[in-house]
């Protein structure tokens, strides 16, 4: 199992034409402040991937019309939800590698913002 899992209940919102999931406040001390992260998991069960983003003050979790199509949870009910980071993370990487990046972190938040099929290229 991945570390650092976000495990936690939460409502499906519609907020507009938009249907998302807010995050707890946890998931800066669990994966770090950056302006998105990207995610697999589940949803009520359900396999789930995608990117948050910032939202005002939250990151939020958007869930697209056609996961929901196939997918059939209730909005505005409470649902179980476990999240984890997708791989690579840096800690994944050769610890050459990995040491390189971290010491320029310029370097470092261009590989975090890349999503998975590339970080893993």
């Amino acid at each position: 199992m991945p570390e650092r899992i976000l495990q936690f209940s939460a409502t499906v919102d519609r907020q507009g034409s938009r249907t998302v999931i807010v995050l707890p406040d946890s998931v800066v001390t669990v994966w770090g402040e950056k302006p998105h992260h990207y995610v697999a998991g589940t949803i009520a069960g359900h396999s789930f991937r995608g990117r948050t983003e910032r939202l005002g003050g939250s990151y939020v979790l958007p869930v697209g019309t056609a996961w929901l199509r196939d997918n059939p949870i209730e909005t505005d009910k409470q649902v179980p939800v476990e999240l984890w980071l997708e791989p690579p993370q840096v800690d994944d990487l050769p610890a050459d590698f990995a040491s390189a990046l971290k010491a320029e972190p310029e370097a470092l938040a261009f590989f975090e913002s890349l999503a998975t099929h590339y970080r893993k290229g």
